[in-house]
């Protein structure tokens, strides 16, 4: 998926800051090897549409400004490692 079809965050809300530096811990992570978005059961049309794999440069910026989501975004980033134990 292109970055130019993924609805993106500009929402400040309480989770931002967690979920930047969270992206950000990923990122620099070498452990890491690409980037999930998780979504929940009751996830929005937004949520469903970013939900996937993506290489740790492409990870889109969750909250998402578009969420239609009673309560709010509750999207996560899960890690993909390339190497389990130590």
């Amino acid at each position: 998926m292109s970055s130019s079809n993924r609805p993106t965050s500009v929402l400040p809300t309480a989770r931002e800051p967690e979920l930047r530096a969270a992206l950000q811990r990923l990122r620099a992570n070498p452990r890491v090897t690409g980037i999930v978005i998780g979504i929940s059961d009751d996830a929005c049309p937004a949520a469903c549409a970013v939900q996937g794999s993506y290489a740790k440069a492409e990870a889109p910026d969750i909250p998402l400004e578009a969420c239609s989501r009673a309560g709010g975004c509750n999207c996560r980033y899960l890690p993909v490692l390339n190497d389990i134990f130590p």
